[in-house]
């Protein structure tokens, strides 16, 4: 009789093992498509004639796929008996209690803005997203295979740039809806493009809404393909087993990365790119069991010979990479170092310009701020002549951010990234330069 197992409680088993594979399934699709942009626009807004990107409101097709994710953790965990005894645990809350009253005083401070937004119905579009990506972070923290998804994330950043690739090449982004991709032409006004001379090149979008958020996704990319060329995926977990034939796949992929990287022309993602993989090699060195040498080995170094020798060969190619195509574009290079040209010359007065906005727009509201994704808004009240276009978000994140949920909310954020930073530190220091 003891071996007697009820009939019903393998069904559950079952059941749940099925979710649960649903589930990673369903992340690794979601973390590989995250840079498409399709979307329904169900709610389109207008400011003196012109289309309001930031005023209308978008249901997005990986966000879809998120909720179905949301869900379905959701029903797996609801039904589980050890999740209810450590969410009621008095020693499972003394170890969380700082990070859940940092998420609870975020979130009500958020509530409140809402209120007290120029626009409600925008700043709840705004906060909603912070609260799915809050999800979204739990879910990745419970689920295991975390170096599968990083994987999965960092292919979608080799799609991104081989796409980046082709646009730079044929100087053409193709409409087409199902895919989220708008029509951009370096002949057209408006573009992101480098001008040297009487030529207007195109810079690569892949398939976001600006070349500058490309680079930062691809500079983000970049380091996470060097985490897991390194073999070092987190946790002591390893996607595939370390051999050559792997880290020539990494290579691969990092350099068509990289190459969309470099043809988005963002000099912000550039220096961030070169920032993170410093710091990730600096971590790897100090801090990794996995590349150091074991006691009494003859290799004197830090990494061992084999890892140190496939890095090397990539560093290699990389810089081979840079070379080529600093030597074959060598002006759009130095017109965007330089910032030299009448472009650079418009970007650097548009950016002076919008300092002034800011400056005019934040001591109306120091203290809580116009609301959160209203900064567009209160520009256009604050000058309600200009063209659409003309009305941006400040091209600084930190002082967007101060602006638009004020000192209070600023000082809140800033609190709950240095906890969460703190949390890394202690946990896993290699994610700190992703």
């Amino acid at each position: 009789m003891s071996n007697f197992q009820c009939p019903m409680s393998n069904q559950i088993q079952i059941k749940k093992f099925q979710i649960s594979k649903i589930i990673q399934a369903l992340l690794l699709l979601f973390l590989f498509l995250l840079p498409w942009q399709t979307r329904w626009i169900y709610e389109s807004r207008f400011l003196n004639g012109g289309f309001w990107e930031y005023g209308s409101s978008s249901l997005y097709a990986t966000e879809i796929l998120l909720w179905l994710i949301i869900v379905l953790f959701g029903v797996e965990r609801l039904g589980n008996r050890e999740v209810w005894k450590n969410i009621f645990s008095e020693e499972r809350y003394k170890q969380n209690k700082k990070l859940l009253h940092c998420y609870i005083v975020t979130l009500l401070f958020l509530g409140l803005s809402i209120l007290l937004s120029l626009s409600s119905t925008i700043s709840f579009n705004f906060v909603f997203h912070i609260i799915e990506a809050a999800c979204f972070a739990v879910i990745m923290s419970a689920t295991k295979d975390l170096p599968l998804k990083w994987l999965a994330l960092w292919l979608g950043g080799v799609v991104q740039g081989i796409f980046a690739v082709i646009q730079f090449f044929f100087q053409e982004v193709f409409a087409n809806k199902w895919l989220g991709l708008a029509s951009h032409n370096g002949k057209e006004l408006g573009q992101f493009v480098v001008e040297f001379g009487d030529q207007r090149w195109l810079r690569a979008y892949g398939s976001f809404g600006s070349p500058n958020v490309l680079g930062g996704f691809l500079a983000v990319m970049f380091v996470v393909g060097l985490v897991l060329f390194l073999d070092v995926g987190g946790r002591g977990e390893r996607p595939f087993a370390p051999t050559r034939r792997w880290q020539i796949i990494i290579t691969v992929g990092q350099l068509a990365i990289l190459s969309g990287l470099i043809f988005s022309f963002s000099r912000g993602a550039w220096i961030a790119a070169v920032v993170g993989v410093v710091s990730v090699i600096a971590s790897v060195a100090k801090q990794s069991p996995v590349l150091q040498n074991q006691v009494g080995a003859p290799d004197g170094g830090l990494l061992r010979r084999s890892s140190r020798d496939s890095l090397l060969a990539m560093t290699a190619a990389c810089l081979l990479l840079i070379t080529f195509f600093f030597i074959t574009l060598k002006p759009l290079f130095l017109t965007r170092i330089q910032s030299q040209g009448r472009l650079e010359n418009k970007s650097i007065t548009e950016r002076l310009t919008q300092y002034q906005q800011f400056s005019e727009i934040f001591w109306k509201h120091p203290l809580l701020g116009v609301g959160p994704g209203t900064y567009t808004l209160a520009l256009y009240q604050n000058n309600s002549t200009l063209p659409v276009w003309r009305y941006q978000p400040i091209h600084n994140i930190y002082l967007l951010m101060l602006v638009e949920i004020g000192l209070v909310g600023f000082a809140i954020v800033t609190l709950l990234h240095c906890y969460i930073v703190t949390l890394l530190i202690k946990r896993n220091k290699l994610f700190l330069p992703i």
